[in-house]
């Protein structure tokens, strides 16, 4: 587990901070149409301004926004950078936690409609997963050691409209993610916390996580006061979804 997670900035896990000098470099004409580049907040008003081939990550400060420090005393810090390359600018939600071989990044681009995961090896000091998409809102995620992959599940609905959906997911070692069945069981035992190890928490505000058995046999999904048990599937009976 980590010793120590922290956030530099909690209200917003990236935030953007315009890098002035870069702007008025590359639009000196900026200033000609009266935008005061240094009082840009956000990257929409930014985006606002209508300028040609803009990415308006690229057009951020590299700020440190994370910083985690393992049991071993190992520290990585992460930046603007590091998350919004793969992620983007926006954030409406976001979970950062590590199970002593990864730390994960959940966020929710957009609460309920977009998102992004992104997992690091603390072992190869590299992201095993960055992937950011459309209605790719992961509640909770887990790595599984017996079979060298990481469970995790997805729940989004577009608000005001009955699309909605919810979805188990498993990512590979190599980041590929793909929908996966699981029949849901009986444990031998309900949750309890002597049996159980958590290490999954939710990027929204709802109480959703994930645990594990010590003898990673059995999976425990929770979300509010409803929880559902499924077996850990070996390598040789993982069947995806079609």
């Amino acid at each position: 587990m980590a010793k120590s997670i922290k956030i530099l900035n909690p209200d917003d896990l990236i935030p953007w901070v315009p890098d002035v000098d870069k702007l008025r470099r590359d639009f000196p004409e900026l200033e000609a149409r009266g935008v005061a580049v240094g009082e840009l907040t956000s990257p929409g008003e930014l985006e606002d301004l209508e300028l040609p081939d803009l990415d308006v990550v690229s057009y951020a400060k590299d700020i440190p926004c994370v910083s985690v420090t393992t049991e071993s005393g190992q520290v990585f810090n992460f930046t603007y950078m590091d998350i919004a390359r793969w992620n983007g600018p926006d954030c409406d939600g976001y979970s950062v936690y590590s199970d002593g071989r990864f730390i994960y990044f959940l966020i929710a681009r957009v609460a309920s409609q977009a998102g992004s995961l992104g997992i690091w090896s603390i072992e190869s000091k590299e992201w095993v997963c960055s992937i950011s998409d459309e209605c790719l809102c992961v509640e909770a995620v887990l790595y599984l050691s017996k079979v060298g992959r990481f469970l995790g599940r997805i729940e989004w609905a577009y608000p005001l409209t009955p699309h909605r959906g919810e979805t188990l997911f498993l990512v590979d070692k190599a980041g590929n993610l793909s929908e996966i069945a699981l029949e849901e069981t009986d444990p031998p035992y309900r949750y309890d916390a002597i049996y159980w190890r958590t290490v999954s928490f939710s990027s929204r505000p709802e109480n959703a996580w994930m645990a594990i058995d010590h003898s990673e046999t059995f999976i425990c999904l929770c979300h509010g006061n409803s929880c559902s048990y499924f077996r850990v599937p070996v390598r040789a009976r993982l069947v995806t979804a079609r």
